[in-house]
């Protein structure tokens, strides 16, 4: 679902794939997030780049928009705490950047991983 926009010099709407990006990247930035995960379960491998908009729902909600995240988290981390700074994150990111309002960003723990080396 692309997400419409108004300006004053015209309507602007904002693709699926430019809220993955942006939402994906603030995600990964944060502690603890090994990467993006499908939303379907199809695929049990950790999203590239140029898939991220299959680990992001986007949903209107009155005039704000909600955005669903799934993701895959390092084992050894304190859940809530980590959930709790990526919503932040993918919020202040997405706002920020868009310029448009998000009631909320849901995130699906998929998948909890062992990390090999360090974590994020």
């Amino acid at each position: 679902m692309a997400v419409s926009k108004k300006t004053p010099y015209g309507g602007i709407n904002i693709s699926l794939d430019a809220i993955a990006k942006i939402a994906g990247d603030a995600a990964k930035s944060c502690y603890g997030v090994l990467g993006l995960a499908d939303k379907d379960l199809k695929c049990n491998d950790t999203l590239g780049e140029n898939d991220y908009a299959r680990a992001v729902k986007v949903h209107k909600k009155m005039k704000t928009y909600e955005v669903d995240l799934y993701l895959v988290l390092a084992f050894s981390v304190k859940v809530p705490e980590i959930v709790n700074e990526i919503k932040k994150t993918v919020k202040y990111n997405l706002e920020r950047t868009l310029k448009v309002k998000f009631k909320a960003v849901n995130i699906y723990v998929q998948r909890l991983s062992f990390v090999t080396s360090g974590v994020n």
